[in-house]
């Protein structure tokens, strides 16, 4: 957990600064020795010249699921030895379960997409003809096995909106009953698990 917060704190640092350096015969061009060299000096003063700021995030989820996971099956409860009451654990893991599952089935199509198991939003880009999708009827559009090039397309439809949903944020999608129900949520639980969520914050 230490290293991983240390990674995250330093990669968000808006102060890091990534250097974008060509390669190859575009590289500083002219600046080379009379040898043909590319000295250290003039790498230097090239990298100097196209120094870029950037922030960089890191998403990690793993512990986040892991935590999910011991809480839903009471393992997290049953090795405090004790101090934890496991069934307020488990009711804990399934109230994220049952909102995480929500949100997902409700703006990110995850019932009609599970069985397709894309790995990447852009997956399909070349099936997407760029039609608006403003009032498009993604209930009814048929959308099944097998994956043949017109299912394709509608996979390419739904993970162009997934795309701009999730670009949006929650704050975007959800009104402020909703996202009062998750901070709460997100509160006892990290009041459950010593901090474990606001951990990762920082």
């Amino acid at each position: 957990m230490d290293r991983a917060r240390d990674i995250s704190t330093i990669a968000s640092d808006p102060e890091m600064e990534t250097l974008v350096h060509a390669t190859g015969p575009e590289c500083c061009r002219n600046d080379f020795t009379a040898s043909g060299e590319h000295t250290t000096a003039v790498h230097k003063k090239h990298k100097n010249k196209t120094k870029i700021k950037r922030t960089v995030y890191i998403w990690d989820m793993d512990e986040t699921l892991i935590l999910l996971k011991s809480l839903l099956s009471g393992q997290y409860a049953e090795a405090s030895n004790g101090t934890k009451d496991v069934q307020q654990g488990k009711g804990i893991g399934r109230q994220w379960e049952r909102h995480i599952l929500k949100v997902c089935d409700e703006y990110f199509f995850y019932e009609q997409v599970e069985n397709f198991n894309e790995p990447h939003l852009d997956t399909w880009n070349e099936y997407d003809d760029g039609m608006d999708l403003s009032n498009y009827d993604f209930n009814n559009d048929g959308l099944a096995q097998p994956c043949d090039d017109a299912n394709k397309r509608k996979l390419a439809y739904r993970l162009r909106s997934i795309g701009n949903k999730y670009a949006q944020g929650l704050h975007k999608l959800l009104d402020d009953e909703q996202i009062k129900v998750w901070k709460d949520l997100y509160d006892v639980t990290d009041a459950y698990t010593d901090g474990w969520l606001s951990a990762g914050m920082f």
